[in-house]
């Protein structure tokens, strides 16, 4: 007589295994052509890392932002006379000293009126590539939009989250060292996943199911050899990928299909988020997401290209350069900062994310100020994620902002330097031309702010993760109120690199699944101390305390981590170097 089989913990009357999709579906997703023509992760390679704008194209992208930071910009930057005076006021807004952070790369260079025409023809280009009401916003490569969800749809999202809000005072998830000011409602560090801890399934499940089947503990990752953190000559830290990929934990995304016709159904549950008792929240999620896919769809490409190619002298070793000093035509190449004669529009290269299986982590959380509290300080400078969870780009729904003062979301860039490494040149010959030119000097940062956009209530915007940003303080406008602002966030993990989702990973939250199981039978009639022995053999799940201990880890980890990027990366000294 062959041995019984182990029984299965199943929720429902039906074959459990009729829960488990057929993982076909996943293989002829491996086999689709790459969605993204290269690397759009930061912490990857660097062939993403241009060259710095000149002095000259940085006051024409002042310009450019200032333009499409005006209500209706689309409407008058067609209008000759509107742009008559722009362009007077810019160019005498050029010859006025920059403020302090920006005296480095701007003082000195003034706005001509050959560059300033320029801009007013690249804006009237990108007012003809309006989608409905995404526009490109004043950050180039970022896009926004202020009519997207509609009031309807806000009001779906408003009720479903109060859902969410409203529980006791014990149960809300203050994120830690926030200073009780961000109320996290859905966050992926929580009950995140663990290597060497948690569990997935041999296939991928339905969003709704809330048991395991047969399961699997996921083994750590190949360590290898930790490397020590590096230094160049300078002393500065040299960026290492090695660092910026987790070991030990990872957010886990949920499985959202775009149909053929751009319509969005979310196939795995999202991660804290009750697939039962927020099943309404799940299906506005989806109509939210579905929103987001043309713009998603923009900023997988590259967009933001320098309008002016300086030319470079080009640098000889020592030993030409003194034969070179007398030639007449070594004499001649100098750096030229010339704005092109004519405007020439790029090629825009959209991404279709129709027809894909898509992996997204949900993030939703409200920053509530209070008269006693009443200031949030900003975040810091950052790229969203680590290497492993793959993230390529972020949509963010402002859909509350009430009693608060203006907060922008800025982002910057990391550059190059204007020489490769190992071209010999002479100090004073290269600190002064980049300076010049550039407007870098010995030991900035390569670094280059792309500006902000204000991120008022109902304004969505998408943008890649290729570029750190960062939230700007706010307040409350009146003090004696409280205030508060509420987000939601879709990241996108790059459609050519999955990862392990919840379609594969059952819920490790403890309460889900005892709030389950008392109420089916036989275990409802189960005394108390039978239940306490069933639940010690589901070492598949974390009660709370471990998920928040677990939690902290994961912060300890990203924080080190985004320094690292920092230093090595987005911060490196410019420097160059007599050898």
């Amino acid at each position: 007589m062959p041995p019984k089989k182990k029984p299965k913990i199943a929720l429902s009357n039906t074959n459990p295994h009729a829960d488990l999709l057929d993982d076909e579906a996943e293989r002829l997703l491996s086999e689709r052509p790459r969605c993204i023509s290269h690397s759009r992760h930061p912490l990857e390679e660097d062939n993403w890392i241009e060259l710095p704008m000149c002095r000259l194209e940085k006051q024409m992208e002042l310009f450019s932002q200032a333009i499409r930071e005006k209500p209706n910009w689309m409407v008058k930057v067609k209008d000759e006379k509107i742009c008559k005076k722009w362009v007077e006021e810019a160019i005498e807004e050029s010859k006025k000293e920059p403020p302090p952070h920006l005296a480095y790369n701007y003082k000195g260079t003034e706005l001509t009126p050959a560059a300033a025409h320029y801009i007013i023809k690249e804006n009237r280009w990108l007012a003809d590539q309006i989608d409905g009401t995404v526009v490109m916003s004043p950050v180039m490569g970022v896009y926004q939009s202020d009519e997207l969800i509609e009031d309807e749809l806000r009001t779906e999202l408003l009720s479903n989250a109060k859902v969410l809000e409203d529980v006791p005072d014990d149960e809300k998830d203050w994120h830690p060292r926030s200073s009780n000011q961000v109320l996290d409602l859905v966050h992926p560090s929580l009950y995140c996943f663990v290597y060497g801890r948690t569990y997935q399934v041999e296939r991928q499940m339905k969003p709704t199911l809330l048991s395991t089947g047969a399961s699997i503990m996921t083994p750590p990752p190949p360590t290898g050899v930790q490397r020590p953190i590096r230094y160049n000559m300078m002393g500065d830290v040299m960026y290492d990928s090695e660092f910026a990929s987790s070991k030990k934990f990872h957010w886990l995304p949920s499985e959202f299909i775009v149909d053929r016709e751009g319509r969005v159904k979310i196939d795995s549950y999202i991660n804290n988020l009750h697939p039962v008792r927020h099943k309404m929240m799940y299906g506005t999620l989806a109509k939210i997401f579905e929103k987001f896919v043309p713009m998603l769809g923009r900023v997988l490409e590259p967009h933001h290209q320098n309008r002016i190619d300086p030319r470079f002298r080009e640098y000889m070793a020592s030993r030409s350069r003194e034969k070179a000093r007398n030639n007449d035509r070594f004499q001649q190449m100098k750096y030229e900062a010339k704005v092109p004669k004519k405007f020439e529009p790029r090629q825009e290269k959209f991404v279709d994310l129709r027809g894909r299986r898509l992996q997204v982590i949900v993030k939703m959380a409200n920053i509530e100020l209070t008269p006693d509290n009443p200031e949030y300080e900003g975040g810091n400078w950052h790229v969203e994620g680590m290497l492993n969870e793959r993230i390529v780009a972020t949509c963010i729904y402002y859909y509350v902002s009430n009693n608060i003062s203006e907060s922008r979301l800025c982002f910057r860039r990391r550059v190059r330097q204007p020489f490769s490494e190992g071209e010999q040149t002479e100090q004073s010959e290269g600190v002064v031309e980049c300076y010049q030119v550039f407007g870098l000097g010995a030991y900035n940062n390569l670094e280059e702010l792309l500006g902000s956009i204000e991120t008022k209530e109902g304004r969505c915007i998408v943008f890649p993760n290729i570029n750190q940003h960062m939230v700007s303080p706010f307040y409350l406008t009146d003090p004696t109120l409280p205030g508060s602002r509420k987000i939601l966030v879709f990241f996108l993990v790059d459609p050519d690199h999955r990862i392990t989702s919840t379609a594969r990973v059952p819920p490790q939250q403890h309460d889900w699944l005892w709030d389950e199981l008392k109420a089916c039978e036989p275990f409802s009639s189960l005394p108390r101390d039978i239940l306490d022995v069933i639940q010690g053999y589901c070492g598949f799940l974390m009660k709370r305390e471990e998920a928040e201990d677990v939690r902290l880890k994961l912060m300890e980890e990203r924080s080190m981590m985004v320094n690292h990027v920092n230093s090595g990366l987005f911060q490196q000294h410019f420097n160059l170097c007599e050898h």
